[in-house]
This record gives C-alpha cells, structure tokens and sequence, in this order.
C-alpha cells in the first residue's frame, strides 16, 4: 500500500471515530440515560431504550464517513462549500453533544428541544453544503436528519408532559 492511500484509510478512520467519541464521551456523561428515559412519559411510536445505541452508532458512522467526504474534497471550485460544509459539521457535533446531558442530566427537555431545532437547522444547512461538495456525503447525512425529526417528535412529547 502506498503512503497516500494509507493517509487516506487514516484520515477515514480518524474522521469516523471522531463522532463516534463525541456521541461515547455525551454517552458516559449521561449514563443514566436509559434509566431515565424508561420513566419518562412517551410518544406512541417511541422505540425500546436498546434501539437508541444502535441507531446512534450507525449515525455517527455516517456523520464521520460524510465528513471525510467533505474534508477529501479538492476542486478548487467547491472550496467555499467545503469550508461552510466543515463549519457546519463542527457546530452540529457540538450540539449533538450537549444535547444528551441537557435532556437526561439537567432535565430541560424544553431547552433540549430548542437545542434539538437548532441542531436540526446545522444539518439541514450542512447537508445543502455537503451536497454542493458531492452528492455522497449529503445522501449519507440524510438518515441523520430523517432521525432528528423523530427525535424532535419524541423531545417535543417529553417537554409537553413536564
């Protein structure tokens, strides 16, 4: 293997792991989450406390792997896009992060939605920037959006019956 291709594979994988350790590290901090979220009252349509890290794991992998798209990016033309794209990424895992302790350890499910909508904006905004960068890394963003809706259902639920 040639040293590009494995800067390549490195690069990959560090930007893989990257959201992985983010949704890990908001994950421990809110350890009690599942506990919580038994008790809580829900929606109808609201899945088994099992499903949330599966679903999770494979949004971040795809959070990653399209941000790797993005950061590979070189025609010059495309620039800009990449750079707001990149923006945008940054300020979505930020409040991906933060919206676990928020909802589950301070209990503001109110101020956990309105973190939710802005988080729902950063992606939409990122994946129309992504998308001007290549067709991939926006397709791969969309079940991240698809899932925030639910979740904004679900948050939307909590903050109403509090």
């Amino acid at each position: 293997m040639n040293e590009r291709k494995r800067g390549t594979k490195a690069a990959a994988a560090i930007a893989v792991a990257i959201p992985l350790a983010a949704g890990g590290l908001s994950a421990l901090i809110s350890s009690d989450a599942m506990r919580q979220y038994a008790s809580m009252p829900k929606p109808p349509l609201s899945p088994p406390p099992w499903f949330f890290p599966l679903a999770w794991t494979i949004l971040y992998a795809l959070m990653g792997a399209a941000s790797f798209l993005i950061y590979a990016s070189s025609e010059k033309k495309k620039e800009g896009a990449r750079k707001k794209a990149l923006a945008l990424y940054a300020l979505q895992l930020f409040l991906n992060f933060i919206w676990s302790p928020l909802f589950f350890n301070g209990g503001m499910a109110r101020l956990s939605l309105a973190v939710l909508i802005l988080l729902w904006m950063s992606v939409a905004a990122l994946i129309f920037f992504a998308g001007k960068t290549g067709k991939a890394p926006a397709a791969l963003l969309i079940p991240y959006l698809a899932w925030l809706t639910f979740a904004g259902y679900l948050n939307a639920a909590v903050a109403i019956a509090q």
